[in-house]
């Protein structure tokens, strides 16, 4: 996640990546003008805002130095909707990555898999793909749980890039032009960051004329090509208005969330990058990607032009009363009255639901730490007895990292995972590292295949 990235996303009322599965059946009377009930949207509560956005504190992050626009009222919120992408839009995705293999239907989407990589088509729209050899996947769309339990980044790599022959944008734009071509945005400007050997092309959407955060089409191309790519095919249907919140009541529930994490780390006295104040010098009404319940919504945001950045920053426009936390996992869902467990897998139809017994309320001391989705395993070597596999990957610094592996007679599924280590107390670079991790296996490996556990796919033994 680049630092921009990092700052919209603490705007808005929940993150993405802790999405829940909610019931959407609540309803506000009245707001769009027409005396009719809009539901309410299940993205996040807001607290209460201050009345004057006007003037500033001192130690203000946001001092005002422009003008803010008195409108619009309301605005409408549009919905990407959660039926399945057709056949032919998945064809031409695969087709266009360069992907022989068949779809396979998984509970949310569809995944087309072949030995040069991995295409994933959620239902609604929200797709990516990476190139099996790349280390570092990226964003991952979830096909398998509906309250996107599974939707990750794979490991935090930044900075300069890998060391090489630096892309030029002009190659990096035609290594991206026949995927761009597949989901319906070759006509559009294009925009290319260059990471050393990396060049990253990025298409910005604008939907009834407003500009949007969250459903950009991203392509990562290195010297081979495509390497990973992500983004939403289709157009979301409009719905009704919503009432809105003005920009200076948005500028105020600006000012009122909690500092950024790296100044809250930032020594007393001292400069950190990216922190201080940041001079507001306008605004505009865009359109920011959220999930309501399981399925993608645009809704009507504030996005503040900062002086010296190209980046927003984002703060939703859709007035508190129709704001709502999402359910609990484990609460009813909109699609049929399945439970989700704590996987958030829905129970198949036709098995009741077994009551889990009563348990008391885990204590800060019980709670482990989160255990990170597995890292693909890149490779492996033996030991000279055969008992012993060395798995590597690659991740970040400020993680422990540990392996398992699942034996029998015809192959070992090995896996690694990761836990954040105790000096989560600092602020982490974003620095990424070969990792080996040893498992020790109850009999000679001998001509058994290892495999990856997270995908079935053999690992090349080095």
């Amino acid at each position: 996640m680049t630092p921009s990235t990092w700052r919209t996303a603490a705007l808005l009322p929940t993150a993405v990546a802790a999405l829940l599965l909610s019931a959407c059946g609540s309803t506000v009377a009245g707001g769009s003008g027409s005396g009719s009930d809009l539901p309410v949207l299940r993205i996040g509560a807001r607290t209460a805002i201050a009345a004057d956005a006007g003037s500033s504190a001192p130690d203000d992050l946001y001092p005002l130095a422009g003008s803010l626009p008195t409108g619009p009222a309301a605005a409408p919120v549009h919905r990407y909707g959660t039926t399945a992408v057709p056949d032919a839009t998945v064809t031409g995705l695969a087709a266009a990555l360069g992907l022989s293999g068949s779809a396979v239907r998984h509970a949310h989407g569809v995944v087309v898999e072949s030995r040069d990589g991995t295409l994933r088509v959620r239902d609604g729209g929200a797709w990516s793909f990476t190139r099996t050899s790349v280390l570092c996947p990226g964003v991952q769309v979830d096909v398998d749980h509906a309250d996107l339990q599974g939707t990750a980044v794979s490991c935090a790599s930044e900075g300069p890039g890998a060391p090489g022959t630096p892309t030029p944008p002009s190659d990096a734009k035609a290594a991206a032009a026949r995927l761009l071509a597949a989901v319906g945005d070759a006509a559009l400007p294009a925009r290319v960051q260059t990471y050393g050997s990396t060049a990253i092309v990025t298409v910005d959407r604008t939907v009834g004329g407003a500009r949007t955060t969250g459903v950009s089409t991203s392509v990562t191309v290195d010297a081979t090509g495509v390497a990973s790519a992500y983004g939403v095919v289709g157009t979301p249907t409009e719905g009704p208005a919503y009432p809105l919140i003005s920009a200076a009541q948005a500028l105020s529930a600006l000012r009122a969330m909690p500092r950024p994490a790296m100044e809250i780390y930032c020594p007393k006295g001292s400069t950190c990058p990216g922190t201080g104040p940041q001079r507001i010098t306008g605004a505009e009404l865009g359109l920011v990607s959220a999930y309501d319940g399981d399925e993608q919504i645009l809704v009507p945001a504030w996005f503040f032009t900062v002086e010296g950045s190209t980046d927003p920053l984002t703060v939703v426009a859709v007035a508190d009363r129709y704001l709502a936390d999402p359910e609990p996992v484990g609460g009813t869902s909109s699609g049929g009255g399945s439970v989700g467990g704590s996987s958030g897998s829905p129970i198949p139809p036709g098995e009741p639901a077994s009551p889990e017994p009563a348990q008391p309320a885990p204590t800060a001391s019980d709670l482990p730490l989160p255990v990170a989705p597995g890292y693909r395993v890149t490779s492996y070597s033996v030991s000279t007895d055969g008992r012993t596999l060395t798995l590597r990957t690659e991740g970040g610094v400020c993680t422990d990292y540990a392996g398992s592996a699942q034996q029998s007679r015809s192959q070992v599924a090995v896996t690694i995972t990761g836990t954040p280590n105790a000096s989560s107390g600092q602020v982490c670079p974003a620095i990424a590292k070969v990792v080996e991790v040893d498992v020790a296996l109850d009999a000679a490996l001998a001509d058994r295949p290892v495999v990856d556990s997270r995908t079935g796919a053999g690992v090349p033994r080095t």
